[in-house]
């Protein structure tokens, strides 16, 4: 979760609120261990379901988080 946080940190775009939903999606979506939807994202992170539907209405920008995420990993591997 150190990883997520630190590329969410260096995203200028993204508004504290966002980290906070976005960091507890990604921790909710690997402790679920069946299939994933609202009702479950619900149920294993506390929050209501509403809350998923509006936040996944609103844009993200993956692009930028996973290219991050390659370029932290791989420096990792090479360090």
């Amino acid at each position: 979760m150190k990883l997520v946080k630190t590329i969410l940190d260096e995203m200028m775009n993204v508004s504290k609120w966002q980290k906070i939903f976005f960091e507890t999606l990604v921790q909710t979506v690997i402790a679920i261990p069946a299939h994933i939807n609202f009702s479950s994202l619900s149920r294993y992170s506390g929050m209501p379901e509403k809350r998923f539907q509006r936040w996944f209405k609103r844009g993200f920008d993956f692009c930028t988080f996973n290219s991050k995420a390659i370029s932290m990993g791989l420096n990792r591997v090479v360090s």
